[in-house]
């Protein structure tokens, strides 16, 4: 079989890959590179061409969830099945091969590099121990879990969440590597962001404050405002208002909901109050958005 060496140059695949997701993780930063083909497969058009093996300067992750996964090195191949997941080292030379319209499988390629963090847990080290070899194997729900709702965060460019989701990967891979259950998610920041998300979802259409929030948290109001600000650049408050907009424009675009129905399952006791908010994210009254969708 004919071999070609074609490794990508990272402002080529950015170029590929629009949506490019930074996580920090104890002395490592991950850079995680998505596509419309991380949860869609189809099957590899049978060219010639396209039986050249090649290489890539990132790893390369696949998940299979339903059906089974090709995949050919230099001297072998590996058939990776349902519940299976494999992670392709960088230099290494391989081809997948998609042989079925019924596979369902997830496609993660990403970057990683030490930061000078300083850490009790070398994170970095254990990695490229872990990931040195050509092909890492794992059988593991919690990876295709994570997967799974990652796919569902790139719908919704929910890029917090897809990173603590990735967290969960690495705990997978640390564990297994290590022999041992390991949690390396820490309660920072990131972790904290995600949290106060989850109950503004829950709770954005209620009259919810931010004294609320840090008693179901047991964080303190200062640290609820602070880690809002620095990740939205926005109040509590602004950000309340821009869940509600976003929730009503959802409703507006794609159901036939009365537009005073919409304001009140938003939050919105007043009418004038909801056309003030939604004019204001939007520059359009509600009617006009929904004529015009």
């Amino acid at each position: 079989m004919d071999t070609i060496k074609n490794e990508y140059l990272t402002e080529e695949y950015k170029a590929l890959h629009p949506l490019q997701i930074t996580t920090c993780i104890e002395n490592v930063k991950f850079v995680c590179f998505v596509d419309e083909t991380f949860s869609k497969a189809h099957p590899t058009p049978p060219l010639k061409q396209l039986d050249r093996l090649h290489f890539h300067s990132y790893y390369e992750l696949f998940c299979v969830s339903e059906g089974s996964l090709k995949i050919k090195f230099e001297n072998t191949e590996s058939i990776i099945k349902e519940g299976e997941t494999v992670i392709i080292a960088p230099s290494v030379l391989h081809r997948s091969f998609i042989e079925s319209n019924n596979v369902k499988r997830y496609n993660l390629n990403f970057v990683m590099e030490k930061t000078n963090v300083k850490s009790d847990f070398d994170l970095f080290k254990i990695l490229s121990s872990a990931l040195v070899y050509p092909l890492y194997y794992s059988v593991d729900k919690n990876i295709e879990t994570a997967l799974k709702k990652m796919s569902e965060c790139i719908k919704t460019n929910e890029r917090i969440a897809f990173s603590l989701h990735f967290h969960e990967i690495i705990n997978a891979i640390i564990s297994k590597h290590s022999g041992q259950v390991v949690d390396i998610i820490r309660e920072n920041s990131e972790s904290r962001i995600y949290k106060i998300h989850h109950v503004i979802n829950l709770h954005y259409m209620d009259d919810i404050s931010v004294s609320d929030i840090a008693k179901m948290l047991f964080l303190s109001e200062r640290q609820i405002r602070r880690i809002i600000k620095k990740y939205h650049s926005c109040t509590f408050s602004e950000l309340i208002c821009k869940m509600r907009m976003k929730a009503a424009y959802e409703l507006l675009t794609t159901t036939d909901m009365k537009i005073s129905e919409i304001a009140i399952r938003v939050g919105y006791n007043s009418l004038s109050g909801f056309y003030s908010a939604f004019k204001s994210e939007y520059g359009n009254l509600p009617l006009y958005v929904r004529k015009n969708k």
